[in-house]
This record gives C-alpha cells, sequence and structure tokens, in this order.
C-alpha cells in the first residue's frame, strides 16, 4: 500500500527518485513529484503503474526518505523565522485549493494571485513550492536556505499528534506485531504494516498518520516494552 510522501527510487542508467504527493480517495490516481531535478513539476501518475513499478522491483520503495527537510540544529533567528512563517503562508493559501495546485494551467493562476498578495515574485513563489514538495511537504522544508536543516527533526507538537485512546493501542499493537515477527525494527515498516492489517478499508484522509505514530509510541514508551 502506497501513502503520500512516499518516495519511489527507479535504478539503472537513467535512476530517478519520486515522491508521491497526493493520492486520490477512490486509490486510482497520484500526482507524483521528481526528486533533485531542476524545474520539476507534479505529474499525473495511476496508483497502479506505481504499485506494479514496486511490486515487479521495477522501483523500490524507500523505507527512509533522504530527501525529507529536517529541522536545523541551532536555534533560527527572529529573521529566519519570519521567512519561514511567510513561506508557510503563501503555500497554504496554494493548497487550499486541493489539486488545483498541481495543474499546470490552474497553478499559473494561483501562484499570480498569491504573489501578487504577498508582494512577492512568481518565481519566488514557484521555489517555495518546489521546496516544499522536494522536502516532504512539511513546514521544515520552508526554512530559509541560510540555516542549517539537518540533525534530529523535531518531533511533532503535542497538538499534531493528537489520538484517541484506541488509536494509541493499536499503535502499541502494530508495533508488538511487527517485533515479534522481524529482526530489525523499522518504524516506516511497521506503520505501513499497520495501515494494512488495521486500517484496511479507511481512506487516506481517515488514517493516521506517521507523525502521530511515531509521536505516541515513543510517548507511551511502546518499544520498551516489545
Amino acid at each position: 500500500m502506497l501513502i503520500r510522501n512516499d518516495v519511489l527510487l527507479y535504478a539503472g542508467p537513467s535512476s530517478r527518485a519520486v515522491r508521491i504527493l497526493w493520492i486520490d480517495p477512490g486509490q486510482t490516481m497520484t500526482f507524483t513529484f521528481a526528486l533533485g531535478v531542476a524545474g520539476a513539476w507534479p505529474t499525473l501518475t495511476p496508483l497502479r503503474l506505481l504499485e506494479a513499478d514496486v511490486q515487479n522491483r521495477r522501483a523500490r520503495l524507500l523505507l527512509l526518505d533522504p530527501y525529507a527537510a529536517k529541522a536545523p540544529t541551532a536555534a533560527p533567528t527572529l529573521a529566519q523565522l519570519a521567512a519561514r512563517q511567510r513561506a508557510s503562508g503563501v503555500i497554504a493559501s496554494l493548497m487550499s485549493s486541493s489539486t488545483a495546485v498541481f495543474n499546470a494551467q490552474e497553478r499559473r493562476r494561483l501562484v499570480a494571485d498569491v504573489a501578487a498578495a504577498n508582494g512577492l515574485s512568481g518565481a519566488t513563489v514557484h521555489r517555495y513550492l518546489r521546496r516544499y514538495w522536494e522536502g516532504g511537504q512539511s513546514a521544515d522544508a520552508l526554512w530559509p536556505e541560510d540555516i542549517a536543516a539537518t540533525g534530529t527533526r523535531r518531533p511533532p507538537s503535542r497538538r499534531s499528534a493528537q489520538a484517541e485512546p484506541d488509536v494509541r493501542s493499536t499503535f502499541r499493537m502494530a508495533v508488538t506485531r511487527y517485533a515479534s515477527t522481524h529482526d530489525a525494527f523499522s518504524r516506516r515498516a511497521a506503520y505501513r504494516q499497520m495501515l494494512e492489517d488495521f486500517y484496511p478499508e479507511r481512506t487516506i484522509d481517515a488514517l493516521p498518520t506517521f507523525g502521530q505514530f511515531n509521536y505516541w509510541i515513543d510517548k507511551d514508551a511502546v518499544l520498551q516494552s516489545v
């Protein structure tokens, strides 16, 4: 089961990596983004083709995302915080229109409107978008380029990681089940297995996020008991 933000690596002479930006509720179509490619834009791709590429080993699903943006190791300055806040507001405006920003013609209109409203150039807005998609669609991708972005990612806030008791119980069961059947523990793989085992009928929007899973297995010290 592929999910939003998964990265697929295609090997061979034309080695490339793509990120899944969006999957439609019916699990039929996706928008993907070529990583590490200057001038890349989202591409509409049938989900079944991506799944077939993984199943037939034409592509490898990366359990650890080497392109994911990380939080800065040093405390950001007020100017850097303001720059990220400005970029985050621009991205929020663009992404609020659902899939329109993925379509070239509609994106041109959206970018022009948002650029004018914020006193920015279209090139700057485009740069924000590419950084956001390249870095895993997280706020950490929007730090200005003059700040170091390596090191340990900040834990998700309590607000963004809220989970009901029954969901936390599912997290514990998923960790225990995965740990009992694998020699090495992988958080990403355990999360993916949980989605297949416990949420096979849920739509993407109704699934617990990896951030929630990651936060609560640490908060509840689940790994210490397996």
